[in-house]
């Protein structure tokens, strides 16, 4: 669909990051961490943080600075377990704010998660967008709240973002998103059916500009509908994933570190069973059961981290309520989670998300992937992989709330029941993915 395009403000993603690296170099001391990793050593250890329920890996240097991460010393390799509970509510508590009903930005910067919501007014004025006709319209609240605008110039799309924000690039919020309008620079340029985003009047970078300590972009408001259980969007979908593929692929084998978050040695998951046992888990023994599944597919997952051929930069978050169904077709929205990964295992994933399962539409998306020259023959018996490491992160992330290792993401409702529900589930899952590569 034919619609007006603007100047792509964010730069392509490799000038970014030297960019990005040029600026921790000049950084001067200040009393906080520099990122020397001879001079600050990091610790390892996980970040939990809920984005469509992926996670964050970073790493927490020992130098006592508000920051979470150590600029030049990030090292994203799993955690040592040693050092996995000792860190792990500290660092939860740093991204989620937890410690203090405050958030903390990777920039130890502090924002107040009650603070007011930005006037209409403000809002207008900081995206040129002329007199409000009323007040902001909220759409929805989560880990970006999101509001409709009217104005006399027309209506707008309105999206807040809170430092807790889960991250897919090695660095806080600033840094994600450098790299994920980048990307969506690029997928403007090539005419992928998006929404059109707006220059604020004073960047921070790129579309987006601070109001109140919290950072705001904002798109035109696009007459849609959500997707409807009966829509055809199999053909549009396929396509759309393959041309998403080939703007940017890496050249490059071995999956990124998000991948191996859930990636637990036995050890672990046996000590997590037996503290279960122990306090009386009602999925405790159901656990022990599925021991075996769990770590034969952490062997699998982790010979594919090693092995996937087609690493891509991607949207990194196509699910049904990021496509929606306006009067000239669909459209993808909400490219915050641009992310590396391999392109077969995404569009397997993608395919199998949006026909709930079902084999018949599942080859018709595949189907349309490779027709626009994608490719998914390389996994074998492993295509839907991503979506098996989905369920064992879920359950990893799950079973560790329970224990009272790290509090409760704002997206989990009932983590002893979910807990249950994957792990009865888990090998009929497991059988049923592995059959429907035929």
């Amino acid at each position: 669909m034919k619609r007006p395009r603007r100047p792509a403000a964010p730069g392509d993603v490799d000038q970014i990051r030297l960019e990005r690296n040029r600026r921790r170099q000049r950084r001067p001391e200040s009393g906080r961490c520099t990122g020397d990793p001879h001079q600050h050593p990091p610790q390892r250890t996980h970040c939990f943080t809920p984005e469509g329920r992926q996670n964050s890996l970073i790493a927490v240097p020992p130098c006592g600075a508000r920051t979470v991460r150590c600029h030049a010393a990030y090292d994203a390799s799993p955690p040592d377990r040693s050092l996995l509970r000792r860190f792990l509510s500290r660092a939860t508590r740093r991204s989620t704010g937890v410690a203090d009903g405050h958030l903390t930005g990777n920039d130890g910067s502090t924002v107040n998660e009650d603070m007011d919501t930005p006037t209409a007014a403000a809002i207008a004025e900081a995206f040129a967008l002329g007199e409000p006709l009323g007040d902001l319209v909220l759409v929805r609240r989560g880990d970006t709240d999101t509001w409709r605008l009217e104005t006399v110039t027309g209506s707008y799309f309105v999206k807040g973002y809170w430092s807790s924000t889960a991250q897919f690039t090695p660095g806080g919020l600033t840094d994600q998103l450098e790299v994920a309008m980048a990307f969506e620079s690029r997928a403007l340029a090539a005419g992928i059916d998006q929404a059109e985003p707006i220059a604020p009047v004073d960047p921070v970078l790129g579309w987006i500009t601070r109001i109140n300590e919290r950072l705001f972009r904002v798109y035109h408001w696009i007459e849609s509908r959500p997707l409807a259980p009966d829509d055809d969007i199999n053909e549009w979908l396929g396509r759309t994933m393959a041309q998403v593929h080939q703007l940017q692929p890496l050249g490059t084998s071995g999956l990124p570190d998000w991948w191996r978050t859930a990636l637990r040695p036995r050890a672990d998951w046996e000590k997590w069973f037996t503290e279960a046992q122990e306090r009386g888990k009602e999925w405790a023994d159901l656990g022990w059961d599925r021991l075996p599944l769990i770590l034969d597919l952490t062997d699998r997952i982790r010979n594919v981290c090693e092995l996937a051929p087609d690493c891509v930069v991607t949207h990194g978050d196509f699910k049904t309520h990021n496509l929606l169904i306006a009067p000239d077709g669909p459209i993808l929205v909400d490219w915050d989670s641009v992310r590396v990964d391999s392109a077969a295992l995404e569009a397997a994933r993608v395919a199998y998300i949006f026909a709930a399962g079902k084999q018949e539409p599942i080859t018709s998306i595949l189907a349309a992937y490779t027709a626009a020259g994608g490719d998914v023959s390389w996994p074998g018996q492993d295509l839907f992989l991503s979506e098996s490491r989905h369920d064992l992160h879920i359950l990893f992330e799950h079973v560790v709330v329970c224990l009272g290792d790290i509090p409760a993401a704002r997206w989990m409702t009932d983590p002893e029941q979910a807990v249950t529900k994957l792990l009865t589930e888990f090998p009929g899952k497991l059988a049923g993915l592995r059959s429907l590569v035929g």
